[in-house]
């Protein structure tokens, strides 16, 4: 006999929406506009041909077939300290002012906790 499919937790079996239609209602009912999604892209183009190019070269390193330090690698840190540092007038310290992650939610999460979603799912 065939393992029963899971199945979704009772508090949102009910639901007829997905969460990202949830998402866009609720952006769309925002009194403030116009709002800035900083969630996933669904773009409707290539990147140019020398990202691609650079991406199908990375592909080729074993270094970049790996998780990457949860805290980010310590190269692309100082690069970014380096390169934003004459941005801010001061020098930026890689290790206590520069947070990877990866993606914008993730980013905002970790440094705006105090901000708050409200969303009325019923």
């Amino acid at each position: 006999m065939a393992p029963k499919p899971p199945q979704p937790a009772a508090r949102v079996a009910g639901r007829k929406q997905d969460v990202w239609t949830i998402v866009n209602e609720g952006a769309a009912a925002s009194p403030k506009q116009p709002i800035v999604n900083m969630g996933q892209g669904f773009f409707g183009y290539n990147p140019p041909n020398f990202i691609i190019d650079a991406a199908k070269q990375a592909l080729d390193k074993v270094e970049c077939n790996q998780y990457s330090p949860t805290r980010g690698r310590p190269r692309l840190k100082k690069a970014l300290a380096d390169a934003y540092s004459p941005l801010w007038g001061r020098k930026l310290n890689p290790d206590t002012e520069i947070t990877i992650t990866t993606g914008a939610n993730e980013g905002l999460g970790r440094n705006m906790p105090e901000d708050e979603l409200h969303a009325d799912l019923n």
